[in-house]
């Protein structure tokens, strides 16, 4: 039997075990549904122990937990928190032993929202135009800040004269359509809050037995 499986079979006595088992393990953690920990167990919440009163459980726990590694090592914290199994399963990231990960929220980002389309209402959708011409003798064969006005076609000598800037008496131009152009913006919504991703649990509280059977290799 080794020193420290002696110190953990002589610090557990005669007393009785309450553990998932009749004799617990050493560092072997258990669920219980009452609100503390039995004699024999320490509730997994992340406190330092110091090594000099607690060696054996050192030799298991070593620092993946926290602490110095000289004077003090931690115990795990599983408060508010599930236990998923060292390693790597297919498809999944790593995980190692007292390693921390995932989050109760997450916020979504752009990238991450499904494809949609949002519909956008211009204010005004109607477009008028008016196109007059005179019934004037055109003047000019280009069109001028004086002579801008379609005009009746003057057949003279040269290029016809279809401009005129007389326009004392207009006429409304048929069969005339127009295309325009309305922009505006789509409103943002939404606040950026996160959203809650923790399944469905249950609260107990977990106890780590610090006195027990010093566990062997398999």
């Amino acid at each position: 039997m080794s020193g420290y499986a002696a110190v953990a079979l002589l610090s557990l006595g005669a007393q009785s075990a309450f553990a998932c088992g009749s004799q617990p393990f050493l560092g072997e953690v258990c669920p219980f549904a009452f609100n503390f920990c039995p004699v024999g167990y320490l509730e997994t919440s992340g406190q330092l122990l110091p090594i000099s009163q607690n060696q054996a459980l050192f030799a298991l726990l070593g620092t993946n937990y926290g602490g110095n590694g000289q004077t003090t090592f931690a115990l795990p914290d599983l408060r508010g928190r599930v236990i998923v199994g060292e390693g790597q399963g297919p498809g999944l990231d790593q995980v190692f032993v007292g390693e921390t990960l995932g989050s109760p929220t997450t916020t979504l980002t752009v990238s991450q929202l499904p494809s949609h389309s949002h519909t956008f209402t211009p204010s005004s959708t109607a477009l008028q135009v008016n196109v007059n011409v005179s019934t004037a003798a055109g003047t000019s064969s280009t069109p001028s800040n004086s002579a801008n006005y379609l005009g009746a076609v003057n057949a003279t000598a040269g290029a016809p004269k279809l401009y005129t800037g007389t326009h004392s008496s207009v006429v409304a131009l048929g069969g005339a359509t127009a295309t325009g152009l309305t922009n505006g913006a789509v409103g943002a919504t939404g606040g950026s809050q996160p959203i809650p991703i923790q399944p469905p649990s249950l609260g107990l509280i977990y106890c780590i037995a610090t006195q027990g059977i010093f566990p062997s290799h398999n």
